[in-house]
């Protein structure tokens, strides 16, 4: 079995249970592209730190045990991982043939350093992990479809703190004026987060850590966000902290005027 049989066979338990991916997309705000990448078997489109999590979501939307999927997603995982090592050319094949007579010596400076330059960079093509992926390089390496709405989303903290006007100091509830709550998020780590603002309107991001954003409502937000300790709030000012553990998943969290009382 490969991944594309392991989504298929999700797929069909899905199916044969008579629940839709919008059924599912809305009882775990999983964005419903990344259900149906799952059920594709191309977990490479989906942010890599939730895969887990999404997976155990799935699992329990559908009927399925959790720690069965995961424990099959990960045998296939580990299959897909062994790969046999690449055959390392030995250093005598790095090194072209000379005459009988050497190479003279004003050239082996130059022939020599060349030939250690060659061997480095072939060293370094063979030992680096393929599956080696930074967070927050440029933003076609991060697996995710192309990252929902990050450009205009996830600025550096420094460029951020130009642009953001000075908050506002915390009010009483009876104070709230419309569009009068502001909540800032500030990243220490990776961050896949759904908000909805006054139950109107959603939207969806994936942070690298170091990002800052500020969101504004009239009565309330309601989070549902992927490692829940991966980043610090404030709203109106008021130091919120952390929402939850690092690397737990927070559901439909409700961050109000009540929370400044």
């Amino acid at each position: 079995m490969n991944f594309e049989d392991f989504g298929q066979e999700l797929r069909a338990h899905r199916l044969e249970r008579n629940v839709s991916l919008s059924d599912i997309s809305a009882d775990t705000r999983i964005n419903q592209r990344f259900l149906e990448a799952i059920e594709r078997g191309q977990f490479s489109l989906l942010p890599q730190t939730y895969v887990r999590a999404f997976l155990r979501e799935y699992a329990s939307a559908v009927g399925l045990a959790p720690d069965g999927v995961l424990e099959k997603y990960d045998s296939l995982r580990a299959e897909k991982s062994i790969v046999a090592p690449p055959t390392v050319p030995a250093t005598g094949a790095l090194l072209p043939a000379f005459p009988t007579g050497g190479v003279p010596p004003a050239l082996r400076p130059f022939v020599f350093g060349g030939l250690f330059i060659v061997a480095v960079g072939l060293a370094v093509l063979v030992l680096r992990p393929s599956s080696e992926v930074p967070m927050s390089t440029t933003q076609g390496e991060v697996p995710f479809d192309r990252v929902i709405r990050e450009t205009e989303a996830a600025l550096p903290v420094d460029t951020t703190q130009r642009m953001s006007p000075p908050l506002r100091p915390a009010v009483t509830p009876a104070a709230v004026l419309p569009d009068s709550l502001t909540l800032e998020m500030t990243t220490t780590d990776s961050v896949w987060i759904n908000i909805i603002l006054d139950n109107s309107r959603v939207e969806e991001y994936l942070f690298a850590p170091n990002r800052r954003r500020i969101w504004k409502a009239r009565e309330r937000f309601v989070l549902t966000m992927g490692n829940a300790g991966g980043a610090t709030f404030r709203l109106n000012g008021h130091d919120l902290g952390m929402l939850g553990r690092r690397g737990a998943v927070l559901r439909n969290s409700i961050i109000s005027a009540d929370l400044l009382r």
